[in-house]
């Protein structure tokens, strides 16, 4: 065999570049023989979702699990919502700020997500900002309000991504952290300690707290979400939904449930709100009146897919499954809901229905996976595998 310091020093052969051609060839076209066929856009949901929205078969979810979960917050153990741009409380205020460069960046104060969140800001006795590798920010409740107008936060990717704090300069904590992964607030219960040699909480016992402080694991949202005027009210658990919100000759091995009597058994009622907006992570994917939510509220169903998580799936009326891809039927075309917000009493948000969402490929809606920063260039996704208490992936 040829040495290589000959390989390297004489020119190729033809009858060698002969054979490597054919490989160059090969791994050049790999990505686009990467490339699966992408379902059809779906027309219509009954005239109310927007054109060219993403197909989801329930039965072929991304394998991969989420390295960053969403960040829950809690109150005294119990969840108030997620840090999540599409989540935020109607009433919140933008607040821009002016980076040193010149550029202005959007921004929200925590106090006033607080706030609009139906937390008694004034009461709270501390707050733990919980990061990567099991890092907590321990601050205390008279430190918070001290700097209710500079302690804030932002997302990743200006509105979409993972949140992150922003700290003010001169505020006493015992250690900063950058990636949110969750809060957990204290008003009436005591507070644990923080004990920054193994990263674990304890109370007086000095035992160390597994999950969430006060926490109870059914609680967790890992389910999709329901919000009115900003406040959370429920969250779909898988196991908890009785055989009396079944749609009428649902299959027994694929049942499907009324939307409409689920919503109603959290005692929300959408016809009485100004709107009601259904989202697919960042993505507003319909957005009902009340006199859409009037004509619709009996047809739409929902199911629940093995490793679903709790997310519901949006199922389309059957007029509408009229799609075609590569020339087979779509035979059961539905939208994956992680979030459903509605406006009551307060005005509807801003965000438009999403004439485009993107189609699902690699990861679902919503996984946090973030392609750079756009306020550090240099920093690309997040690193460390940060883990959110009380929301893992396991069934």
């Amino acid at each position: 065999m040829m040495p290589l310091e000959t390989m390297i020093a004489r020119p190729l052969s033809s009858s060698l570049l002969i054979r490597i051609c054919p490989a160059i060839v090969a791994i050049l076209l790999l990505p686009a023989c990467a490339d699966l066929p992408r379902p059809p856009p779906v027309k219509r949901l009954r005239s109310l979702i927007s054109e060219r929205l993403p197909i989801f078969q329930p039965d072929k979810l991304p394998e991969q699990k989420r390295r960053f979960r969403e960040a829950a917050v809690y109150v005294d153990g119990k969840p108030i919502g997620v840090l999540k741009h599409s989540e935020l409380p109607p009433t919140l205020p933008l607040r821009k700020q002016r980076l040193a460069d010149g550029r202005e960046v959007p921004r929200w104060r925590f106090s006033e997500y607080l706030t609009a969140a139906g937390v008694p800001f004034e009461r709270v006795r501390a707050a733990h900002f919980l990061g990567g590798r099991d890092r907590a920010a321990v601050i205390l409740g008279d430190e918070l309000r001290k700097h209710k107008e500079t302690l804030v936060f932002s997302f990743t990717r200006g509105d979409a991504g993972k949140p992150r704090v922003h700290w003010p300069a001169g505020i006493v904590m015992n250690t900063s952290i950058d990636t949110i992964v969750a809060v957990t607030l204290y008003v009436d219960k005591e507070p644990p300690t923080y004990n920054s040699r193994d990263h674990s909480f304890s109370f007086a016992d000095g035992k160390a707290i597994e999950g969430v402080p006060y926490a109870v694991p059914e609680e967790a949202l890992k389910g999709t979400r329901v919000y009115v005027d900003g406040a959370l009210v429920s969250a779909m658990k898988r196991k908890t939904l009785p055989n009396s919100m079944l749609v009428p000759g649902s299959d027994e091995r694929a049942p499907r449930f009324s939307l409409d009597a689920w919503l109603t058994s959290a005692g929300v009622d959408p016809a009485t709100a100004r709107a009601t907006d259904l989202l697919s992570g960042e993505d507003v994917i319909t957005r009902l009146g009340p006199k859409e939510w009037a004509t619709e509220r009996k047809t739409l169903s929902f199911s629940l897919p093995r490793r679903s998580q709790g997310r519901i799936f949006l199922h389309l009326p059957p007029d509408d499954l009229a799609v075609k891809t590569a020339g087979a039927s779509v035979s059961d075309p539905s939208l994956r809901v992680s979030a459903i917000m509605i406006y009551k009493n307060v005005t509807a948000s801003k965000q438009p229905v999403a004439p485009l969402a993107e189609l699902i490929a690699a990861e679902p809606p919503g996984s946090g996976n973030d392609q750079g920063d756009p306020e550090n260039p240099s920093k690309g996704t997040g690193s460390g595998a940060a883990q959110d208490m009380l929301n893992d992936e396991s069934e």
